[in-house]
């Protein structure tokens, strides 16, 4: 895989700031790839309920404008060996001026991502509503996704990331947040795994890592909560394993923790709070 391409895609995946609602396009009423670059106008106009005219079309690229409710929109999809982009801008009703806002979804992939590195490839995915595109009264809503794989039964890597964050005119918060890498250390058996979550908790709780935990965390509904294991082991190279896990409440400090210099981990029973169950 061409790394240089990687990063360079990672850079400007990051520049985007996204996010999504049950209609990605709420204006619309409809999803990004719901009225694909090969949709007819008929097709276009089932699905937003208004009047689809083409402005431009080619090869992989296609520009149409969108009347609906007394609204109009640009559309604009562009697909290309690997990198897919559609956008949305309002404009004034009948073509003149517009109207401050945007939803855009930007995708690239190279090769296969396998979160088992058992193929090498890379995708990056973001989704970018503000303006007359946000919802839930922010100025902007952000989605990023980032995920890359290296193959190699002995020195074969994962990572993935995402991130979902509200930006209100002040302040950013950050709706979820997850990162992960796996990696194996010079043979198959001797590998280390890391995990990383926050996110606003769904319910009131706590967490004593099963009772194993040193310490305890609470929290209640809408606090910003984070869950950290990092676990090697390694067999192979006569090493033992070691792990360890702490759970936060980042509002009020309070955590509960566990730490081993024999057992990798996970350890205790995984909160149901947290997106993801990782194994070592």
């Amino acid at each position: 895989m061409r790394k240089t391409n990687a990063v360079y895609s990672i850079g400007a995946a990051a520049l985007i700031l996204s996010g999504a609602a049950s209609a990605q396009i709420p204006e619309l009423g409809i999803n990004f790839g719901e009225v694909g670059i090969d949709a007819a106008a008929g097709a276009c106009e089932s699905a937003t309920g208004g009047t689809c005219s083409t402005i431009a079309a080619g090869t992989g690229f296609i520009q149409r404008q969108i009347d609906v409710g007394g609204k109009s929109f640009i559309q604009t999809i562009i697909s290309d060996s690997g990198f897919e982009s559609e956008d949305f801008v309002q404009i004034g009703f009948g073509g003149s001026g517009s109207v401050q806002g945007i939803a855009s979804k930007l995708s690239v992939t190279q090769d296969t991502y396998a979160s088992d590195f058992s193929t090498s490839g890379f995708e990056a995915n973001s989704i970018i509503s503000a303006g007359w595109a946000a919802t839930s009264g922010a100025v902007s809503n952000a989605v990023i996704e980032v995920n890359i794989s290296e193959a190699g039964a002995t020195d074969g890597f994962s990572a993935a990331f995402q991130v979902d964050t509200d930006y209100d005119g002040t302040d950013n918060t950050i709706n979820s947040l997850i990162a992960s890498q796996v990696a194996t250390l010079g043979s198959a058996t001797d590998k280390q795994v890391f995990y990383t979550e926050i996110k606003g908790a769904d319910n009131a709780g706590s967490d004593t890592i099963s009772g194993g935990g040193i310490g305890e965390a609470t929290w209640a509904a809408g606090d910003q909560i984070q869950v950290v294991w990092v676990g090697q082991d390694m067999p192979a190279a006569q090493l033992s394993g070691f792990g360890a896990q702490s759970v936060t409440n980042l509002e009020n400090g309070s955590s509960s923790s566990v730490s081993s210099l024999t057992d990798p981990g996970p350890f205790g029973t995984w909160n149901a709070e947290w997106s993801e169950t990782p194994t070592f």
